[in-house]
């Protein structure tokens, strides 16, 4: 039974030689992994800038309607009202 507990030991313990020698065969090849993996995202997002750009324009010029469309039938309600106001005066005149 002890055999097996530093068999066991033994086989778990870190070996710190073999960490140092594979981080000196493949530096941060870890560090290449994550940036490709970011590559891929960054070209997804610089490529989907021009459509933002378009979103916002098409979205500044459904304001900009909206609001010329609220002043020219505020325009003509005020019309409406005055013409509604001058034709009772004109017809207790007449």
């Amino acid at each position: 039974m002890e055999f097996l507990q530093t068999r066991f030991f033994n086989q778990t313990k870190l070996n710190f030689a073999s960490v140092i020698s594979c981080f000196l065969k493949q530096p941060f090849h870890w560090m290449y992994k994550k940036n490709k993996k970011m590559g891929n995202s960054a070209f997804l997002t610089v490529s989907l800038l021009p459509f933002l750009t378009l979103i916002i324009t098409v979205l500044i010029g459904f304001a900009g309607l909206s609001l010329g469309i609220k002043n020219i039938t505020r325009s003509q309600s005020y019309c409406i009202k005055q013409a509604l106001q001058t034709q009772k005066a004109l017809g207790e005149i007449l």
